[in-house]
């Protein structure tokens, strides 16, 4: 079915011509919405720390590692005020990084998020 040709009446020149070279216009193809995030393995059976709008409005959460495994993540809990969310995966023996002591940090003390978003990799 050809698009309709608004504003140039049928009995136009330029009615003609568009009929005759116009093409359909393709079906909208259906997609998923994706999004990325990064975040960190915080313990060595699967909680992972990442930010709450990265899994806030997901009805599926795909976790995939350096070594190429893929994981499919729960939602532990979310803090929208501080944009931080736990979510947990299904393996153990899993690298993990390191945490400072909370109890030795003072307010003011400067901290640094570090991520990897769309996949970059240094």
């Amino acid at each position: 079915m050809l698009p309709e040709i608004p504003g140039i009446p049928e009995n136009s020149p330029f009615y003609d011509f568009f009929k005759r070279h116009m093409q359909p216009f393709p079906a909208p193809r259906k997609s998923e919405p994706k999004s990325l995030g990064s975040g960190f393995i915080i313990s060595s059976d699967g909680y992972i720390l990442t930010n709450a709008h990265v899994v806030e409005t997901a009805d599926e959460i795909t976790v995939k590692l350096n070594d190429k495994r893929e994981f499919v993540a729960e939602i532990i809990g979310t803090d929208r005020k501080t944009d931080i969310a736990l979510i947990k995966i299904h393996a153990t023996d899993l690298p993990k990084v390191t945490q400072g002591n909370p109890e030795s940090l003072k307010v003011g003390e400067w901290v640094i998020a570090i991520g990897s978003p769309f996949w970059l990799r240094a």
